[in-house]
């Protein structure tokens, strides 16, 4: 096995470890990361064949703690961190719009860190955000989706009370919207509508009562 002696700055290995020439890494000063638990790849191994090699071993990666729904102002500033345990390689955060079919990337300046930031508007109010995490080692992970809600936006889908939050008081008054016992304002309908069919019917208490139960972590 040979390698150039221009332009390597990382190399990346899968698998076992294999047998190494004197001098294969002459000239070159990089970083070389291995599977860590594959035990063939020993301090016998890890040496520097001529080189400078920064050997670091890395296991498949994880997400240690879930993005959960943020509450911005109009012209605040989002700002979502994903903390992930292995060896990240590259970010890619993409985002939805409420009652979009699919998913579409930040642009390249946003993308390929572990964080984003962008500022926001009152359109942001309802879109969701998730990050897909890929490792040295062809392991990807997906994230959950966390919510943006935007105060001063006309309201939190769902929030049909008023009080900034969606509780089980929303899941009560549109029950009663849907038997025909109250009316609900265009306003109100607008947020009720989770389900993005147009329309205000019982699958949209289902929906809240759903998130109000913690079995649904975004509307």
């Amino acid at each position: 096995m040979r390698f150039p002696n221009e332009g390597v700055c990382a190399v990346v290995f899968q698998g076992d470890a294999p047998e190494f020439s004197e001098g294969v890494f002459s000239g070159i000063e990089a970083d070389a990361y291995y599977p860590l638990t594959n035990a063939t790849w020993n301090g016998d191994v890890r040496k520097n064949y001529g080189g400078v090699i920064n050997w670091s071993g890395g296991e498949k990666i994880s997400i240690v703690e879930q993005p959960e729904t943020l509450e911005c102002s109009v012209g605040g500033e989002a700002v979502l961190e994903i903390p992930v345990e292995g060896l990240p390689i590259y970010w890619v955060w993409q985002y939805k719009a409420v009652n979009a079919d699919e998913w579409i990337d930040f642009p390249l300046n946003k993308n390929g860190a572990e964080s984003v930031s962008f500022s926001v508007s009152k359109e942001d109010n309802g879109k969701l955000i998730r990050c897909i995490i890929s490792d040295a080692f062809g392991n990807t992970e997906i994230s959950d989706a966390a919510q943006i809600n935007v105060i001063g936006s006309g309201g939190t889908m769902g929030d049909l009370t008023g009080d900034g939050k969606v509780a089980m008081g929303d899941v009560v008054k549109l029950a009663r919207a849907v038997a025909g016992n109250i009316t609900l304002t265009d306003a109100e309908k607008k947020l009720a509508d989770v389900t993005g069919d147009g329309k205000v019917a019982m699958g949209d208490v289902v929906k809240i009562a759903r998130f109000v139960a913690g079995d649904l972590k975004n509307l």
